[in-house]
């Protein structure tokens, strides 16, 4: 199955609603609490919320720093938990942008971000769900936050076409960060992942989790994912190409 592992809900307490579906909790006391968010199934009905938690996995595939999120039933409302990332700060607020690489943990993370966004086909990259976190004295980490404005669609009727690849990045100094060599080596990375792995995870999702995704979207998604993958690595050239001047 899809590992839709359910929290202990007893031991969250909600803190604020910040919108209609969405609520801020927290679990522990002092230094030993914990931060999420809750956004109830209804906020994130049909493939939505399905989108957001297909991606959270296939990230964790290529281990690729991302927002941590669950499955849960919380008040008795069934939605998805997202925990929040201590210390975090929204990419806008970096204090060298366009020479972010060498403050960076790993160097090439930009790189991974963006081959993967357009894998998934991101449309919601942008400077506020991209974050960073000081992991040292001079280096910092960067956490990819995703949404459901990927793979399907945020409640497209029909979804988006599988060969849409305009808008994914809209932070243009990401491109000065990124290297072809990294970028094709995100590509293999992806390209090894087996395409049953892959088909699995959506069928095991959709069994476990009906309300999110019907039949019909989890055939539209595995669509996706696998022609997009194998066709990745010119995808990949043409966008270094165009952005890379």
């Amino acid at each position: 199955m899809a590992e839709l592992q359910l929290f202990n809900t007893d031991i969250w307490r909600e803190i604020t609603e910040i919108s209609q579906g969405v609520k801020k909790l927290v679990k522990g006391e002092a230094d030993e609490q914990k931060l999420a968010y809750f956004k109830t199934l209804s906020r994130r009905e049909g493939p939505s919320g399905a989108n957001e938690y297909i991606v959270y996995r296939l990230a964790k595939f290529l281990n690729l720093p991302v927002a941590n999120i669950q499955l849960i039933k919380f008040n008795q409302n069934d939605g998805m938990l997202s925990l929040e990332i201590v210390n975090a700060n929204p990419w806008q607020v970096f204090p060298d942008k366009n020479q972010a690489r060498q403050y960076l943990e790993d160097e090439s993370i930009i790189s991974k971000i963006i081959v993967f966004d357009l894998w998934v086909r991101n449309k919601d990259r942008h400077d506020r769900n991209l974050v960073f976190q000081q992991c040292s004295k001079e280096k910092y980490q960067i956490y990819m936050i995703y949404n459901e404005h990927c793979l399907f669609g945020f409640q497209q009727a029909p979804p988006a076409p599988l060969d849409d690849y305009e808008d994914i990045i809209r932070i243009p100094e990401l491109v000065k960060n990124v290297t072809e060599a990294e970028l094709i080596n995100t590509v293999s990375e992806i390209q090894k992942i087996p395409d049953n792995q892959i088909a699995d995870l959506i069928d095991n999702f959709r069994q476990s989790a009906p309300a999110y995704l019907n039949e019909a979207q989890a055939i539209v998604i595995k669509t996706l994912l696998l022609s997009r993958k194998a066709q990745l690595e010119i995808k990949v050239k043409e966008w270094y190409i165009k952005n890379k001047q």
